[in-house]
C-alpha cells in the first residue's frame, strides 16, 4: 500500500508534463511505457542486479556499501522504486488520454482571467480527469492488495519476514505447510476479497461525493 500514492502521482506529474510538450511527449510516452510490457520475474533480475551490494552499478557509482534488500527501510524502498517503475506507464497513458480530451478552451479563458498554472491544474484539469483519477486509484489499491512477485523474489520476505505480504502467506499456507492450513489460507484469500471489496467501495463513495 505504500507505493499506491506514487503510482498515482508519478504518472499523473509525467502525464501533465509530457502534455505540454507534444513532439517529445509521444517519444517519453513510449519510453515510460516499455518497463510495464516486461513480466515481473525479468524486472526483478533487472533491479536485483541494480541493487546488488557487491557488483551493482547504484552503490558502485555513489560509493556505497548498503545491503539495499537486506535491511530496512531500504528492503521496502527498493519494492517501491521497483513497483512504480513497472507500473507507471499504465496510469500514464490514461492520464494522458484524459488530458487530451480537455477542451483547450478552457485554459485559454482560464490564461485571460490571469489564472497561474497551479490554478489551472486545480480547478481545470483535476476536475476534468476525475473519473480516470477514480479509476486508477481503485485498480492501483487492488494491485497492491496482491502484490505478490516483487517481495518474492527480490528481498524473498526478508530481512526477518518484514516484507512477507499476505499473499506470501496465503501461498505459504496453501502450498507450503501442508494441507493442513489449507483452510487457514482459504479464509485469508476470503478476508482479502472482502477488504478489497471495502476499501474500493469507501474510495468510490469518497471520490464520488466530490462531485
Amino acid at each position: 500500500m505504500i507505493s499506491v500514492p506514487f503510482c498515482i502521482l508519478v504518472p499523473l506529474i509525467l502525464a501533465v508534463a509530457l502534455n505540454t510538450k507534444p513532439v517529445l511527449g509521444k517519444f517519453f510516452q513510449g519510453l515510460f511505457y516499455l518497463p510495464s510490457l516486461f513480466s515481473i520475474s525479468a524486472v526483478v533480475i533487472v533491479w536485483s542486479l541494480i541493487f546488488n551490494p557487491n557488483y551493482g552499478p547504484l552503490n558502485t557509482l555513489f560509493h556505497l556499501n548498503q545491503v539495499w534488500t537486506g535491511t530496512q527501510p531500504w528492503a521496502w524502498m527498493t519494492i517501491v522504486i521497483l513497483t512504480v517503475w513497472w507500473t507507471i506507464g499504465g496510469n500514464m497513458i490514461i492520464y494522458q488520454a484524459a488530458l487530451n480530451g480537455i477542451s483547450k478552451d478552457y485554459y485559454e479563458a482560464a490564461d485571460i482571467d490571469g489564472a497561474s498554472s497551479w490554478q489551472k491544474f486545480i480547478h481545470i484539469t483535476l476536475p476534468s480527469i476525475r473519473g480516470q483519477l477514480l479509476y486508477t486509484i481503485v485498480t492501483t489499491t487492488i494491485a497492491q492488495f496482491n502484490i505478490y512477485g516483487q517481495p518474492l523474489m527480490l528481498t524473498n520476505g526478508g530481512p526477518n519476514g518484514s516484507t512477507t505480504v499476505l499473499m506470501m502467506n496465503i501461498q505459504q499456507n496453501a502450498f507450503g505447510s501442508g494441507q493442513s492450513l489449507a483452510g487457514l489460507s482459504s479464509a485469508m484469500a476470503v478476508i482479502l476479497g472482502i477488504c478489497i471489496t471495502i476499501v474500493s467501495m469507501i474510495q468510490l463513495f469518497l471520490l464520488r461525493s466530490k462531485d
